[in-house]
């Protein structure tokens, strides 16, 4: 049955493409003269600032993406299959730099960064969590020098994105319905039930983690509809498409931003130099130039553009045209580590399949758009653990997943994650202290809400082609180390719950080598894991973070200082990061970005 499934799903990945491009592309081969606004990069900022600039019918608008054109691509609109996507074409395959201070677990100390190279960006190969953040998150930007951009200022954007097809929540006032963005409840199974029990036993109530509370746990709320996946292609681009002023490019590659020196000595952006197939030519903006290429893109564009840290252009052998320190620092990213759970009183298949790819699991996610193929995590929970005199905010996300951990999982582990062959060694033998065939029935994921640990983008070299010098310097702040220490025994706290004991619920760490030096169940061995284990969580943001101060990279309206006609629309823009996962800031920065630049051109 297996390898019929199989065999199933690679004749629709490799069929689906070409009927897409003959029947429903929606994308031209090049441009053909100027445009009014030319948008850098189809993710969730980009697709949303391009959709809605399209709306004013007398703009003519282009939408320039470096990957392909995504299509119904069943690893691409399963959920659960949404690993699989990293390292193929979709992907554009970062690598970061050795770690000093993390990673020790990791061949090289090296984390590989996926992010999406397709129409939709990384929508289209994220695990699917619509997370707003908190209100503190931004009140804080606010605060920081970006008026106009609290709570208050951003809920209403993050309302016109949204259609909340759950029938309570969409009647909650901070919900939207109508957008283009479907946002559903996840699948719930029976360890979902067990871990909100468990956690209400903790104190920690219930709650919508998208609403006004900050502190409790909820289930998943997730960019699906009917249990598949909604990038940001299907939401703002697809249905808009046919505007006859809307043009879309893929496979087109920005070198660089053109500008130009004003009569008044003042520069100006007035378009893009693009390679496509080989060729390069020039697309030149009446108005504006958008960059939404993510925390990595949007900088090195930047970069190459002639805008950044002087010294470091010079060092390029660049041309300077605006010496911004900011650009390029900054660089924040949440970690999470993840931890084992055992359950001794019950057998684990009474909560959870411990297989999910199942033709059963595979027709109730086609026919019904339920089952566990709908979902890649199952609840989740904001908590605060550390005592902090400036922020009140939860300083620990934390994700239940339920899948059982197994020994011959060392070779998915290997790849996804870069984990070195002792990793999986470590789980044969935990396993077999268990007389198991698996380590853990399930985990729960603890992650770095709010990192005091910040790195940096540089460029490799003057090729645009070059991916950049990707160093987030992770845990290089003990005091995230300290938190995800905390984080650990806040996690712990689950066996004690009366509902855990009655099955037995009980934490399993496992790392040889921590043992053996700290023993078990000491903050040393904790902090071991922590800088052994702990990974990306694929949230890279900051790196051209709006304000006023001398880093700041664009001013709250999101224009690039010392730059006119030059605007950055994403993640890099953040001050810092949001409690939670980055996907839904994201469409927010790309409305609230559409709706400043149509105040500003009188188009609204």
């Amino acid at each position: 049955m297996w390898l019929k499934l199989v065999v199933f799903v690679a004749v629709l990945a490799f069929l689906a493409p070409k009927i897409f491009v003959w029947y429903f592309s929606i994308t031209i081969d090049k441009p053909e003269g100027d445009c009014d606004f030319i948008v850098v990069g189809a993710g969730a900022s980009g697709s949303v600032v391009a959709s809605r600039l399209s709306e004013v019918s007398t703009e003519r608008v282009l939408l320039l993406e470096a990957g392909e054109e995504s299509s119904p691509n069943p690893l691409i609109n399963i959920p659960f299959l949404a690993s699989h996507l990293q390292y193929g074409k979709f992907d554009w395959s970062y690598w970061t730099e050795p770690q000093k201070d993390s990673s020790f677990a990791l061949n090289d100390q090296v984390s590989y960064w996926p992010r999406g190279k397709v129409l939709g960006g990384s929508t289209s190969i994220n695990y699917l969590v619509y997370a707003r953040g908190t209100k503190s998150d931004f009140d804080s930007w606010d605060s920081l020098g970006a008026p106009g951009w609290s709570y208050q200022d951003v809920l209403p954007f993050f309302k016109k994105s949204e259609n909340m097809l759950d029938p309570d929540l969409a009647k909650k006032d901070h919900h939207g319905t109508g957008g283009p963005l479907n946002v559903s409840l996840g699948y719930k199974n029976k360890m979902f039930t067990w871990f909100m029990k468990a956690a209400n036993e903790m104190g920690l109530p219930q709650f919508d983690y998208n609403g006004h509370d900050e502190e409790g746990v909820s289930p998943i709320q997730s960019t699906t509809t009917n249990g598949k996946r909604t990038s940001a292609a299907d939401a703002f681009l697809r249905p808009f498409a046919n505007r006859k002023n809307f043009e879309i490019v893929c496979g087109a590659h920005v070198k660089r931003v053109l500008i130009e020196t004003q009569s008044d000595g003042s520069k100006k952006a007035v378009g893009v130099e693009v390679v496509k197939n080989g060729e390069s030519f020039i697309v030149k903006s009446k108005k504006e130039v958008i960059l939404s290429g993510g925390a990595i893109g949007s900088p090195q564009i930047l970069m190459l553009s002639g805008i950044g840290p002087k010294e470091h252009l010079n060092e390029m052998k660049i041309d300077v045209a605006k010496d911004l320190p900011g650009v390029g620092s900054n660089l924040q990213d949440h970690f999470m580590i993840s931890l084992g759970f055992r359950l001794s009183n019950v057998d684990i298949q009474e909560f959870v399949s411990s297989k999910v790819v199942t033709l059963s699991n595979f027709a109730s996610y086609l026919f019904h758009g339920s089952g566990p193929l709908t979902t890649t995590l199952d609840a989740v929970g904001y908590v605060k653990v550390m005592h902090d005199e400036k922020y009140n905010w939860p300083d620990i996300h934390f994700y239940l997943r339920s899948s059982p951990v197994k020994p011959d999982s060392k070779d998915v582990m290997k790849k996804l994650f870069n984990y070195k062959e002792e990793v999986g060694d470590d789980l044969h033998e935990a396993a077999s202290s268990f007389n198991s065939d698996h380590v853990s029935d399930f985990s729960i994921l603890i992650g770095l809400a709010h990192p005091h640990s910040s790195g940096s983008i540089k460029l490799r070299s003057s090729n645009y082609l070059d991916h950049p010098i990707i160093d987030p310097s992770y845990l290089s702040d003990t005091r995230d180390v300290t938190t995800l220490v905390e984080g650990i025994h806040f996690a712990k706290q689950f066996e004690g719950a009366e509902i855990s004991k009655k099955f037995g619920i009980r934490m399993v760490l496992f790392m040889k080598h921590c043992s053996s030096q700290h023993g078990n169940a000491t903050d040393a061995f904790y902090e071991c894991l922590v800088r052994s284990l702990a990974l990306t969580e694929y949230h890279p943001c900051c790196t051209a973070k709006m304000g006023k101060d001398p880093m700041a990279v664009t001013d709250a309206r999101l224009r690039v200082h010392g730059i006119s006609g030059l605007r950055v629309a994403d993640a890099s823009i953040m001050p810092h990061l949001t409690t939670a996962n980055t996907q839904a800031p994201c469409y927010t920065i790309g409305e609230k970005a559409a709706h400043m630049i149509k105040q500003h051109w009188g188009l609204i």
